[in-house]
Parts: C-alpha cells; structure tokens; sequence
C-alpha cells in the first residue's frame, strides 16, 4: 500500500497553475489606494465616559461618607461650654470653708442644696438634649441661664455661710 502512495504521489505535478492569469488583478489592487480604515468602535467612547463617571461619583461618594458630622464643631464648643462650667463649679466649692460643706442642718440651707441638685438635674437634662439638637438656640440659652443659675446659687450660699460665721 505504501508503494502504491508512493507511486501516485510521483505521478503528481509539483506545481499547480491557475486557471487565469492573476497579475493584473494584483498589480490593479496594489495601484488603488490603501483600504479605508476600519470602523472605530462605537462603545469604546461610552465605555470611558462611564468609567469617568463611575470614578468620579466614588470619589465624590467616598468623600461624603468620610466627612465628618456637620454638627461636630457644635458639639465640641458645647463640651467646651460645659468643662469651663465644670471648672467655674471646681474653684467655688474650692473658696468653700470645712464648715460650709458640712453645713446643710438648717432648713434653709437644706432647702438651698435641694435647690441646687434640682438645678444640676436641669442642667444635665439639658445638656444631653442639647447633645440631641446642637443647633437649637433656644436649649442652648436655656441651659447657659441654668448654668449662671446654679453658679449663682453657689455663691449666694456661700455668702449665706460667711455672714452666719460672722455672727
């Protein structure tokens, strides 16, 4: 069988001529200008303009989501209101003599420290609504009143006290 192959492919020519001349068909086509350009495609420009967008609105997204509270600044000068309060109270209880903040026995003195817690009360009240609605002018100058209140108060008691020690 393999020498039948072989024979066959010994009988076989070697080159295979056209069955038309073909050289002027090339040498036409090699004269003719080059091919247009092949067709842009049309969704790569919409394919960059929803990766701009999408980069932008995730830096925009990004940025918003990162940002602080906007009430933040608020919330810290109240903190800040409140320690300097804290400090006034600290220096009157300081002034304060041994016998005053032992006193407390007479019914006006007692009924002074009721006042006064009830005033410390208020004022707590107010400052965790305030923590709630920074922004509300009224609570803040509502809770600022009670704050000079309670302050006052203080000093009225001490005042109480030193003019009781003088007699």
């Amino acid at each position: 069988m393999s020498r039948q192959l072989d024979s066959m492919l010994q009988e076989l020519d070697t080159e295979v001529a056209p069955s038309r001349d073909l050289w002027p068909a090339i040498e036409k086509g090699l004269d003719r200008s080059p091919l247009p350009a092949a067709p842009r495609r049309s969704w790569f420009p919409w394919a960059m303009a929803a990766s701009l967008l999408v980069t932008t609105l995730g830096g925009f997204l990004g940025g918003r989501l990162s940002s602080p509270d906007p009430q933040a600044p608020l919330l810290g000068a109240l903190a800040q209101i409140q320690q300097q309060h804290e400090a006034q109270r600290q220096r009157l209880v300081t002034r304060q003599t041994p016998a005053l903040v032992q006193a407390g026995t007479t019914p006006g003195e007692l009924a002074s420290t009721e006042a006064l817690a009830s005033i410390r009360s208020a004022e707590q009240e107010l400052f965790d609504a305030l923590k709630q609605q920074p922004d509300n002018p009224e609570l803040l100058q509502l809770w600022l009143w009670v704050q000079q209140r309670e302050l006052d108060l203080m000093q009225k008691q001490q005042l109480r006290h030193q003019r009781l020690q003088q007699l």
